[in-house]
Parts: C-alpha cells; sequence; structure tokens
C-alpha cells in the first residue's frame, strides 16, 4: 500500500513537472508567432501608408507640371494682371456705384 502511495505521488510530481514544461515550452513557441504577427500587421500599416504617399506624391508632381505648364501662365497672367494677347482688346468693366435717388 505505502508503495502505491510513493508511486502515486512520483507520477503526479513528474507529471506537474512535465505540464511546467510543456506550458514554459509552448510560452517559448507563442512568443515568435506573436511577434510575427505584430510586424505583419505593421508591414500593411506601413505599406498602405507608403501607397498613400505615392499617390499624394503623383498628385503633387501633376499639380507642379500643370503650374509649369505656357496655358497654366497664361490664364493666370490674364487674370491677374490683365494682360492680353498682341491683337486682342481688353475691355475693363466698372461698376457704378453713384446711384443717386432723388
Amino acid at each position: 500500500m505505502e508503495r502505491k502511495k510513493r508511486s502515486t505521488k512520483t507520477f503526479i510530481s513528474v507529471f506537474l513537472v512535465l505540464i511546467f514544461f510543456m506550458v514554459l515550452m509552448a510560452a517559448f513557441a507563442l512568443d515568435p508567432v506573436i511577434r510575427l504577427s505584430e510586424l505583419q500587421k505593421k508591414k500593411a500599416d506601413l505599406e498602405k501608408e507608403l501607397s498613400s504617399a505615392e499617390v499624394e506624391s503623383e498628385r503633387l508632381m501633376l499639380e507642379v507640371e500643370k503650374y509649369k505648364s505656357a496655358r497654366y501662365l497664361e490664364i493666370e497672367a490674364r487674370k491677374r494682371f490683365g494682360l492680353v494677347m498682341p491683337g486682342e482688346s481688353a475691355f475693363v468693366l466698372i461698376k457704378d456705384d453713384s446711384s443717386e435717388v432723388d
């Protein structure tokens, strides 16, 4: 009977030690998996940010090209400075604020 109790205690002790080491090994095995998952999410976020920055860069490049074009410069010169091309006539409209009522 004594031998059976000792054998059971030894079995439980060995079993608990094995469970402890298995849990410990699982923790060490899961750490890289969790880290990999975090890094993959960060990579996806950075790729999304990069894509957005590339779209914005393309938009700005097109805007710069627009500002460099002769057509844009002509339109702005006409609008801001009232310039006209040779052979054209410019008209200036004056608003009449002197509406006197008798």
